[in-house]
C-alpha cells in the first residue's frame, strides 16, 4: 500500500453516496492498517480504489445487517398500553378509564 494512502475526492464522494458507514477517518485508518499488515502478495493490490470500494461495501453491509444491536425489548406494560392506545384511537366513543392499564395481581408472575 502506498504510504499515506487516502481516498481521492472522487472516491470520498463515492463512499459518502454508496457506503456512508465507511465515510469516516476511523474506517480509512482501519483499512490502511489492515492492508499494511498483510504480508507478501496478499498485501499488494493492482487497484487500491477498487479495494477500498469493496471494503466500504462490506462495512456498509455490516452496519445494516443482522449483526446490529437488537432493538430494546418492550415490557408487557408497554405492549398493553400500546394496544389500549390503539383501541382508543380507533373507537371515538371510547372513554379512557382512570384505572392503570395494567394491574399487578397478587401471586401472579413477576
Amino acid at each position: 500500500m502506498p504510504d499515506g494512502w487516502q481516498p481521492d475526492q472522487a472516491l470520498a464522494d463515492w463512499t459518502r453516496a454508496n457506503a456512508p458507514a465507511a465515510a469516516n477517518a476511523v474506517e480509512v485508518e482501519r483499512f490502511r492498517d489492515y492492508w499494511t499488515a498483510q504480508p507478501g502478495a496478499k498485501g499488494r493490490k493492482a487497484d487500491w480504489a477498487a479495494t477500498w470500494r469493496n471494503w466500504a461495501r462490506r462495512c456498509q453491509e455490516q452496519a445494516q445487517g443482522p449483526n446490529r444491536a437488537p432493538a430494546p425489548r418492550s415490557t408487557t406494560s408497554d405492549r398493553v398500553n400500546g394496544w389500549l392506545a390503539l383501541a382508543d384511537s380507533l373507537d371515538p366513543n371510547h372513554q379512557p378509564t382512570s384505572q392503570p392499564s395494567l394491574i399487578a395481581i397478587e401471586g401472579g408472575a413477576a
